[in-house]
C-alpha cells in the first residue's frame, strides 16, 4: 500500500467506529494493576535483600580467607625462625665439643 491508499484505508476504520458507544472499564481494573505493581516491588526488595546478603557472604570468605593466609604465613615465619635457632644451638652444641 501506498501513503495515499493507506490514509484512505485508515480514515474508513475510523470512521466505521462512528456510532459504537465505548467499552466501560471492568470495576476491578485498578485494583488488579495496583496488585500486580504491589507483587512485582515486593519481588524486587526479595531480590535486594538475597543480592545483600550474598555480598555480605562474599565478603566475610574473603576476609577469612585472607586472616587464614597472613595467620599461615606468621606460623611458617614463626617455624622458620626456631628451626633456625635449633640449629644454631646444634651448631654450637657440636663446635664446643
Amino acid at each position: 500500500m501506498e501513503t495515499a491508499d493507506k490514509k484512505i484505508w485508515i480514515d474508513e476504520v475510523m470512521a466505521s467506529t462512528k456510532g459504537m458507544t465505548p467499552l466501560p472499564p471492568d470495576a476491578m481494573l485498578y485494583k488488579k494493576v495496583m496488585d500486580r505493581i504491589n507483587s512485582q516491588t515486593g519481588s524486587n526488595d526479595r531480590k535486594i535483600l538475597l543480592t545483600r546478603i550474598a555480598t555480605a557472604a562474599v565478603l566475610l570468605l574473603v576476609i577469612n580467607v585472607l586472616s587464614i593466609v597472613h595467620y599461615t604465613k606468621k606460623v611458617n615465619s614463626n617455624s622458620k625462625q626456631n628451626v633456625y635457632e635449633e640449629l644454631s644451638a646444634e651448631y654450637r652444641a657440636l663446635s664446643e665439643n
